[in-house]
């Protein structure tokens, strides 16, 4: 059977003790614990793709300027191309119709 100790903090060992870590361990005074963290106000690249999508871009539809977000006007012009009769536009706007019904895209052959 082990001796308790008599100092308060519980163990013989100075610092150590249940919820105190030995003083060694412990976090230094005004020393960061992670001195190579993340800058603040970086983003990642998630970020990135959204703020560049939402923003604000004027799209000429049937001779009318309309303001619109760069992310409509991209699917604007991808079903615009497959209405043309563009295969490849054709194939990636029911790709993307798919994923959007939370559906795998089916592989398709291609039109020819």
């Amino acid at each position: 059977m082990m001796a308790k100790s008599k100092r308060p903090g519980g163990s013989k060992r100075s610092g150590g003790g249940h919820g105190k870590p030995l003083k060694h361990s412990q976090f230094k005074k005004g020393v960061s614990g992670n001195p190579r963290k993340r800058r603040t106000g970086s983003r990642n690249l998630n970020t990135l793709f959204r703020r560049a999508a939402r923003r604000q871009v004027t799209v000429t539809v049937n001779g009318i300027p309309r303001p619109t977000t760069r992310a409509q006007a991209i699917v604007l012009g991808l079903a615009a191309k497959a209405h043309a009769g563009n295969p490849r536009a054709l194939l990636r706007l029911l790709s993307l119709i798919d994923r959007m019904r939370g559906r795998q895209p089916q592989v398709r052959p291609a039109p020819r």
